[in-house]
């Protein structure tokens, strides 16, 4: 039965998949699932009755996706409208983007003077100066806008992973006003309430830092986790110790069973409590998948101890992959799902292997299932975690065998430090002053560990197909001595033969390649444009950036431009060009020219500096880049028939413009056989006046200035007489793109492409034809 429910699952999960890749009418997938229908009725009595079952189950997680993605907010209907609504606040909310995001459930939607009785999960996203709390029912006023569902190639669509947690649609506003007060809601009572008094007894009995790890594994808010600390996190593999997964689940439940065997609980009345508490606990922290799929688990643990059965794991898991995937199908977009249950999967196929390897090393066998069982998680979801976050930690394996044992004992003490603390306030300060020790602890090791020089390395996305290799191959060694594992193993020299076949065709592809790419990365209201050449040399126009400094900073360099160039598969940099030294085009390049090789950087020679400049010059130079100072006239060879002009800034510095930084940025045409492009960094019209006289016809056009309504001129745009516009733009007070610069566009015939309507857009030509593509 365990093998069975594993195809099943298995099976499921790949419909499922294959539905959200082929996007299939249903029509079609009902047809399929009827032809699936009579296959199985032929062949019942069969060997092969259990493969077709399986293909009707992967026609069935077809169908279910098709369905649950056909399925959309009620408020789409008041897309770009102002409306009010009427919400019931279900948490405390986080602070974001200049606002407070709050998840919320809508109780009406008034329009016109209609009221509808709708109800949905949304995102409320308040910018008034009201603070709301989990319970509080609230009249707003505003736009519900849905989800931006990717920025740049290799994204996590956020759209589709709101959808996996049952949330359709997203609601701005700043009109907003308070209800009612939360202290009537049942609902608070019994669940927001108790996770606000647990969070109040952490935060009053140990300091901020200590306080926030321990609300992270408690009650899986990390809301208020130094950002340090969680990219330390991260970076030593130990980011699942901070979501609440099997690991607490798991202790929970040996808790209850200790007390309970204390209490002599008969075995059913035992169980029971057993499980009311873990699904309440569940509950109170938000039911986050790989909580929901640890419960599931040790509910079958307990239904199978009443009727005396012997437990399976892989049975378990597949049995609540099965159950969470029928119920939400939409879950193969949530990352914590897939790295629970891949982390699962990994124990029950690679630790036993791994383990009756090393078993008769003369080390302790508590440290040798330890490392077996870190060795077989660790080879398991690599390539997830690698895909997603482009990043491989080299200290995971033995920093776990430290950091697991010590969470649990964390736990063990967070939880009954806030037991007692919710009858003896005053005595859970003595009892969580432990727990703070043991945290400190902890969080100097993962920040030693992740300071070390060979912690780990950033490793760009590499082609889904080479995780499907990885895969297959891991499967044919744990299974060489039976199944098919062992009759690929036979064939072993032929299979070798074929792969050195594949890479050889790759090579060849690779080697005649002639297309050059250019990308226009999504980073907001700023610049950031990758070129690769036919041969494989990327270079970098500008990083994007932010120029908000105060309470609210997001670092572009390192959440956008850096994750976008690795889902490029870019390793390394042949050369970053800065057109001028302004925030949103500079400042991303810092946290570039730290973490790639960069061989040359150029610069405009003008005399304009700043303290971003300095420090990413002094990056750059101490990683060994080469700096290169052009002007007009200049020439710069990427390679065999592909070559930049430099037509600005001019060799006497412009005065008395409105920006003497924008009007003297590099400008160039990058020219590869026919096809051209022109790089305008943000010049105004004064700069445009001055290039009048030069060659600057091209077939596409990167936009001056974000489209501002001081560039973009008539008599520029009709000079440069693109094929096509392209503009990085992003959420702005500056009116960017201005209506007088799209028209000009327009006018001359231009297909106008927008990052903040678009996304990312690449651009392929062989010099000849052109192919362009966008994120959305």
């Amino acid at each position: 039965m365990d093998n069975v429910l594993f195809y099943i699952a298995f099976s499921l999960f790949l419909g499922i998949s294959l539905s959200y890749i082929i996007n299939p009418a249903m029509l079609v997938v009902l047809i399929s699932l009827f032809f699936a229908l009579i296959l199985l009725f032929i062949y019942r009595k069969s060997e092969a009755k259990l493969a077709v079952f399986c293909v009707l189950i992967l026609f069935i997680g077809m169908g279910e996706y098709v369905w649950f993605a056909s399925l959309e907010s009620k408020l789409v209907r008041f897309r770009d409208k102002t409306i009010e609504i009427e919400a019931l606040i279900l948490d405390n909310g986080i602070e974001k983007s200049g606002g407070i995001v709050y998840n919320a459930e809508t109780r009406a939607v008034s329009d016109d003077k209609k009221i509808y009785n709708y109800k949905e999960r949304i995102l409320f996203k308040s910018y008034g100066k009201a603070i709301y709390k989990a319970g509080d029912v609230v009249s707003a006023r505003g736009q519900a806008v849905g989800f931006i569902s990717r920025r740049n190639f290799g994204d996590q669509d956020y759209g589709l992973y709101n959808r996996s947690m049952g949330i359709y649609n997203q609601f701005l506003s700043k009109d907003n006003k308070l209800i009612n007060r939360s202290e009537n809601n049942y609902k608070v009572i019994f669940l927001y309430g108790l996770r606000n008094r647990i969070a109040h007894i952490i935060n009053s009995s140990m300091p901020r830092e200590e306080a926030a790890f321990l609300n992270a594994v408690i009650l899986g808010d990390k809301q208020w986790i130094d950002e340090r600390d969680m990219i330390n996190f991260q970076k030593t593999g130990l980011s699942h110790l901070l979501s609440v997964s099997g690991l607490h689940v798991s202790f929970i439940a040996l808790m209850l069973n200790k007390l309970f065997d204390i209490l002599r609980l008969d075995k059913k009345v035992k169980g029971f409590l057993s499980g009311f508490l873990i699904i309440y606990y569940v509950m109170l922290i938000g039911a986050p998948p790989p909580a929901v799929r640890a419960l599931i688990m040790m509910l079958v643990i307990i239904a199978g101890k009443n009727m005396n059965k012997e437990y399976d794991l892989l049975s378990s898991v597949s049995f609540a992959a099965i159950i969470m995937l029928i119920l939400n199908p939409m879950l193969i977009h949530n990352l914590g799902f897939i790295i629970s249950y891949g982390c699962i999967y990994s124990i029950v196929f690679l630790y036993n292997p791994i383990y009756k390897k090393i078993k008769n090393i003369h080390i302790p066998a508590p440290i040798i299932k330890s490392v077996s069982l870190s060795v077989a998680v660790q080879i398991g979801i690599s390539p997830i975690l690698i895909h997603n976050f482009q990043y491989f930690s080299a200290v995971n394996v033995f920093i776990n065998i430290i950091a697991v044992p010590l969470t649990f004992a964390i736990l063990a003490i967070g939880f009954a430090g806030v037991a007692i603390g919710m009858f003896f306030p005053t005595l859970s300060i003595y009892v969580l002053a432990s727990d703070y020790y043991l945290i400190s602890f902890l969080l100097k090791i993962v920040n030693m560990s992740a300071d070390m020089i060979f912690a780990g390395f950033s490793v760009s996305a590499l082609p889904i197909y080479v995780y499907g290799i990885y895969y297959l191959s891991i499967m044919f060694i744990i299974n060489r001595d039976n199944g098919i594992g062992y009759h690929l193993w036979k064939w072993k020299f032929h299979i070798y033969v074929a792969a050195i076949f594949l890479i050889t065709l790759l090579c060849i592809k690779y080697i005649t390649n002639k297309d050059m790419r250019v990308v226009l990365l999504d980073v907001g209201q700023g610049d950031a444009i990758l070129i690769t050449t036919p041969k494989g040399k990327n270079i970098l126009v500008d990083g994007g950036g932010s120029a908000a400094k105060g309470s609210y900073y997001y670092d572009i360099g390192s959440k956008i431009t850096v994750p976008a160039l690795r889902k490029l598969g870019v390793w390394g940099l042949d050369t970053v060009i800065l057109s001028h030294c302004h925030e949103d085009h500079l400042e991303g390049l810092i946290k570039v020219a730290s973490e790639f090789k960069v061989r040359n950087v150029v610069l405009p020679k003008v005399s304009f500096d700043n303290e971003s400049l300095r420090s990413f010059i002094d990056i750059s130079k101490r990683k060994g880049s080469k700096l290169f100072y052009v002007n007009e006239n200049d020439k710069l060879i990427l390679e065999a028939d592909v070559f930049i002009n430099i037509l600005s800034p001019q060799r006497n510095i412009m005065v008395g413009t409105s920006s003497d930084e924008n009007n003297n940025s590099i400008v160039f045409r990058l020219n590869y056989r026919n096809f051209t492009m022109l790089f305008t960094g943000d010049i105004q019209e004064e700069a445009e006046m001055a290039l009048a006289d030069k060659s600057i016809n091209s077939v596409v056009l990167k936009v001056p200035h974000h489209g501002s309504s001081t560039s973009s001129s008539k008599e520029f745009i009709e000079k440069v007489s693109p094929k096509i516009s392209l503009i990085s733009v992003g959420q702005n007070t500056y009116g960017h793109p201005s209506h007088e610069a799209m028209e000009n566009i327009e006018e001359v015939g231009s297909k106008i492409y927008r990052t903040d309507n678009n996304g990312a857009i690449k651009i392929i030509s062989d010099g000849l034809k052109l192919k362009i593509d966008s994120v959305r």
